[in-house]
């Protein structure tokens, strides 16, 4: 027999502790038989034992059963799924997989396309046209039902909670709750989550944040604008969060931004419109840093665009700078180095007629470096020694440390390894010294590059592991995908190429997840290579023409020119069989002229 005691939770709050006792002598008894008892609880039933539950947290739908069940809803009304429309996609999202949610907001499909639906439950949850007699109506009149039912001093606080989208903190709610009203404290914002979890309106998902139900925001917006008082905290709180977040890695950015996100914009929303001009820098300068970061250029660049504009038409100089500064970073991550060029000599201009030596120092260096990858090294060190001559002065070790760093690999370019050594050191000394491991797991990946091209593998091997030791715990897949990269390099150079292949794979997993198209070159490469040693030739030409379309799309010419001869050894090395199915490969990926003819790419 299964007995379900359901919404347990509305009963247990009239249990006394006998009754309660005896429920627990009950579930005693028939543990092991072969009769069970399920309990529905928005509620964590602390008062049973680890021995009397095993717990199964129910969310939302999600992956192919969401899908299925909004084709299910949408079929009855003739409309098709299309799973290709990104609109639909984020209102599956919003949406979070709830299954009534979904059934109140999707038939309006019918009317109104996506985007405009994520909209209304954002900001203006009328234009939906919900009426009270239907399905709809009846779900905003539970949540209605649900905040008349709170203590009249928790009412009040609601106005705070509606201002995020997905996630809220206790912690947040505080800060922002202090600015509004002495009266709204802690504790009060601790019996509101409560109050909320129990009625089954948010979920405690553990780091002190609760995950919002997907109307929740929707139903308190629909009653009205939050208070002024109330909107300035909130944008403030979150402007500050914002900047703090902005100048960490991406590591370090990723889980607030994916809690936080959606709030981050809608502050940048409310802080245009209360000409709170500090918190508007701050979050934008946060998105924009965060999209460059998770490599999404386009974003990026567009919000950079929004703040030089920003600060041009209040004549904000330096932060101006700051914008240009950072749109040489975005295209010199695309490597369009003469779009970066451009924009850092205009930020460049800014800073020294505003003496703003620091900040020059910075796109000093940033000029070096894309001199660098232009293997231009002259000019590339006269970029570095400006800034390192900026930085000593001003006493700014860890700006000096990344220049030192700079240094050394400009050095180990040129093959003077015994230079770039001492670079690395000077740099890793200040770094280690500052707790920069971050930093330091950089230089330890370089001071690996250059044991490894002396061939002195074992000192390699010891310094790759130990700048991975450090991105593998801080989360730092970038760099940890650079290293796996160079270990599998070690493990091919000694004619280990199953363990040199699962290396390559693990980076490769990670650089094409970060849609690094350039680093990923390098390890189809590696891989192209490792094929052509065990003699699968046709395997190696698939993986070096994948190594080659991505360098052409980068414009990365040398590496163009690498890649085009290790495929046309290959060719030499190939049976008839072989040859034939490489020029078919070639043939396929629309390449010009095959490399062994005239006018090769």
């Amino acid at each position: 027999m299964i007995i379900v005691w359901d919404n347990f939770e509305s009963a247990e709050e009239n249990l006394t502790a006998e009754d309660r006792a005896e429920l627990g002598r009950f579930l005693d008894v028939i543990r092991g038989m072969r009769g069970k008892v399920i309990i529905t609880s928005r509620s964590r039933e602390e008062w049973l034992k680890p021995s009397q539950r095993f717990e199964l947290p129910l969310r939302g739908l999600d992956g192919e059963e969401r899908w299925e069940y909004c084709d299910a809803i949408l079929r009855e009304l003739g409309l098709k799924v299309n799973r290709n429309d990104p609109e639909l996609s984020k209102l599956m999202d919003q949406l979070a997989g709830h299954p009534l949610a979904m059934r109140v907001v999707l038939p309006k499909l019918e009317q109104m396309p996506a985007a405009k639906i994520s909209e209304a439950l954002r900001n203006n949850i009328a234009a939906l046209g919900l009426n009270e007699q239907e399905e709809q109506g009846r779900l905003f009149a539970t949540l209605r039902f649900v905040e008349q039912g709170l203590p009249k001093n928790l009412r009040p606080l609601m106005s705070l909670v509606g201002l995020h989208e997905s996630y809220v903190s206790p912690h947040l709610l505080e800060l922002m709750a202090k600015q509004v009203d002495i009266g709204w404290t802690r504790p009060l914002i601790d019996r509101l989550m409560a109050a909320l979890a129990v009625a089954g309106l948010v979920r405690d998902i553990g780091s002190a944040t609760f995950e919002m139900h997907p109307l929740l925001t929707s139903y308190l917006r629909s009653r009205g604008a939050a208070s002024g008082p109330c909107q300035r905290a909130f944008v403030d709180v979150m402007g500050r969060l914002a900047n703090n977040l902005g100048p960490r890695e991406y590591h370090e950015q990723r889980v607030p931004f994916l809690l936080h996100g959606a709030d981050f914009h809608f502050a940048l929303q409310l802080s245009k419109s209360l000409s709170r001009d500090q918190d508007f820098a701050a979050l934008t300068q946060s998105l924009a840093h965060y999209a460059q970061n998770s490599r999404n250029f386009v974003e990026a660049s567009r919000v950079y665009g929004q703040l030089a504009q920003h600060y041009a038409a209040r004549e904000g100089l330096e932060g101006e700078a700051t914008a240009y500064h950072q749109l040489g970073r975005i295209a010199e991550e695309q490597r369009d180095f003469e779009t970066a060029r451009e924009w850092y000599l205009k930020s460049l201009a800014i800073s020294e007629e505003q003496g703003n030596l620091q900040h020059a120092a910075s796109t000093y260096h940033q000029l070096g470096v894309i001199a660098e990858e232009q293997r231009d090294f002259e000019t590339a060190r006269q970029g570095y020694l400006k800034s390192l001559a900026i930085s000593e002065k001003q006493g700014d070790l860890h700006g000096a440390a990344m220049t030192y760093h700079q240094l050394g690999s400009s050095a180990q370019e040129q093959q003077d390894f015994a230079a770039a050594r001492e670079w690395y050191l000077k740099s890793l000394a200040i770094k280690e010294k500052q707790g920069n491991l971050h930093g330091a797991a950089s230089t330890y990946h370089q001071l690996g590059r250059i044991a490894q091209a002396q061939r002195d593998f074992e000192a390699a091997r010891e310094w790759y592991l130990k700048s991975l030791a450090i991105s593998e715990k801080h989360g730092n897949l970038h760099y940890a995908a650079a290293t796996y990269n160079q270990l599998g390099i070690i493990a091919q150079e000694q004619r280990d190429f199953e363990t040199a292949r699962e290396w390559y794979l693990k980076s490769l997993a990670i650089k094409e997840k970060q849609g690094n198209a350039h680093g990923a070159a390098f390890t189809y490469g590696q891989l192209g290579l490792l094929a052509g040693l065990q003699g699968l030739l046709e395997e190696s030409g698939r993986w070096l023409i994948r190594c080659l379309s991505n360098f052409l799309e980068a414009r990365d010419q040398s590496n163009v020119e690498r890649t085009v001869r290790n495929f046309s050894e290959a060719y030499q090395q190939a049976s008839v069989v072989d040859q034939q199915k490489l020029r078919i490969i070639w043939q396929e990926a629309n390449l010009g002229p095959f490399p062994t003819e005239p006018n090769q790419p």
